[in-house]
């Protein structure tokens, strides 16, 4: 039971990496365009 509940952390700790490191090169490439990027992709009739 200790093996298998290990396995299951291993196997959540990957599928957390498999999402967040593609999120975060995104993330951080959007913030490399700056807000003038942001703000064009964005406008005032997409917003909420």
């Amino acid at each position: 039971l200790s093996l298998l509940s290990h396995l299951r952390l291993v196997n959540a700790l990957a599928l957390l990496l498999a999402v967040g490191v593609p999120v975060a090169l995104y993330c951080a490439r959007m913030r490399q365009l700056g807000r003038a990027g942001v703000r064009a992709h964005l406008t005032p009739e997409d917003l909420p």
